[in-house]
This record gives C-alpha cells, structure tokens and sequence, in this order.
C-alpha cells in the first residue's frame, strides 16, 4: 500500500484548485498523525507546491486548520441534509432514523 506521502509526491500538484487540495490533503494528513504534526512545509511538500504558495490562501498554520474544521462540518451538514432528503420525511422515526444512521455512516467515513 502507498503511503500518502508517497502518493502525493508521485502526483503533485499542477492545476485546479489549490485552495481545496491543501484542506483535502490537510485532513487526510491529520488524520493519520494528528495536528501536531502538520505543518506549512510539510503539507507543501505533499501537494507538490512551496511553502509561500500556501500563504496565498492561508494567513498561517492556525487559518489552514480552522479552514479544514469548517470543509468537514459543511461535508457533514452536506451528508446529513442528503440522509433527512432521501428519509420518508411523514414518518418522524426514519427521519430519525436516516439521521442517526447518517452521522455513524459519516464518521466512519471520515
């Protein structure tokens, strides 16, 4: 199996949205070590790109995690409004139901 270090050195960055490849790359970094140890350089690294490039986006290490809580709380909203939409909404227990069934199915997920 590749390790994702590997991965993103093999594939870095070139084109599209940077922005939403460094939260992406981000969160999935951080959730293998932890946010101790993430840092500018090292995401920079991963994603192919220098380490300057990232303070076009992100005043510091600090607005890059704050960016990151908040694309995985809108992809919970997101997934939770998709769980209620596809629930019979006339019955209140699968609503209830398609709710908690959806937060587990996210965090297992992610």
């Amino acid at each position: 199996m590749e390790t994702l270090s590997n991965q993103m050195t093999q594939n870095p960055y070139h084109h599209g949205n940077l922005r939403q490849t460094l939260i992406e790359t981000g969160i999935e970094y951080v959730s293998k070590h932890g946010d101790h140890a993430l840092s500018i350089r090292k995401l920079s690294s991963l994603c192919g790109v220098t380490h300057t490039a990232i303070y076009s986006y992100f005043k510091n290490k600090d607005a890059l995690i704050d960016a990151m809580k908040d694309y995985v709380c809108e992809e919970f909203a997101n997934s939770m409004e998709k769980e209620v939409a596809a629930a019979n909404q006339k019955i209140p227990q699968e609503t209830a139901y398609a709710l908690a069934t959806g937060y587990v199915r996210f965090f297992l997920a992610n």
